[in-house]
């Protein structure tokens, strides 16, 4: 037994509605997804088209006439240690030594140093070290034409892979979860596939999605800082699994004694 159709059945960030796009046809739960993904890659790039990308533009012009990375070890003729760029959200800075640590007040600050790189934030620091037989040309005559060149196409490519990578973890997460939906929906006396489970999991994914492509949109905004955009990310998987728990009273009774009896949930 289906749901009756009902325009409700759209609305994904209520419980019914997740339950609805479960069992509606399959093209509305992919429509749902689709927008929600592109919710999340396009804050994603607007972000860092405006937060990241000028930071990167304005460290390029800073650049000395020569500089490179030979060896995995930094060649630097210009005055040290350099501030090149930052803003509240990125700082690029050259130390060789490395001795200055964190500098900055910005949430990531990446500095180069003799071997690596080095990012520093307030959850701690990562060193990654030079690519192995690569020369990196990093002076401004140099530098600047290439990133010109790759600016905007990197930034599409991100963008793309943020959706795409979206889209399959979904697929993945939904098969995952599709066995406590299974659960939930047995104990609740409800009736569903397990391929209704399976979509009942990817379309509770739906709201948390929407909820961390906003906190990434507010945070590109200034009215959300970098402990506000990590307790986000926390509570947005905290919310798929309020939608997990709760959405599966919305689905078909099972036939039998236990159907008749009352959803809780429901007003």
């Amino acid at each position: 037994m289906k749901l009756a159709s009902d325009p409700r059945d759209w609305q994904p960030f209520t419980f019914r509605g997740v339950a609805g796009l479960a069992t509606g046809p399959p093209r509305r739960l992919i429509k749902v997804q689709v927008l929600a993904g592109l919710w999340v890659a396009g804050s994603l790039t607007w972000f860092l088209a405006t937060a990241w990308w000028p930071v990167i533009d304005a460290a390029g012009g800073q650049l000395p006439n020569q500089a490179a990375i030979r060896g995995q070890r930094l060649a630097w003729e210009g005055p040290l240690p350099a501030r090149l760029a930052e803003n509240q959200f990125l700082a690029v800075t050259v130390d060789l030594e490395g001795n200055s640590a964190r500098t900055s007040t910005s949430d990531l600050q990446l500095e180069l140093v003799h071997d690596g790189i080095r990012l520093h934030s307030l959850f701690g620091h990562l060193a990654v070290p030079y690519p192995r037989g690569y020369v990196v040309q990093l002076g401004r005559m140099e530098f600047q034409p290439w990133w010109g060149a790759r600016r905007w196409p990197l930034l599409t490519v991100i963008s793309g892979a943020a959706f795409v990578v979206l889209l399959a973890g979904w697929q993945l997460q939904g098969a995952c979860y599709a066995v406590w939906v299974r659960i939930f929906s047995f104990y609740a006396d409800r009736s569903a596939t397990v391929k209704e489970c399976w979509r009942l999991a990817m379309a509770a994914l739906t709201p948390s999605a929407v909820v961390l492509g906003s906190a990434v949109f507010l945070y590109g905004l200034h009215r959300l800082n970098l402990v506000g955009l990590v307790c986000a990310f926390a509570a947005q998987a905290a919310l798929a699994w309020v939608y997990l728990l709760i959405a599966p009273f919305w689905l078909p009774h099972r036939s039998g004694a236990g159907a008749r009896r009352r959803n809780p949930f429901r007003h």
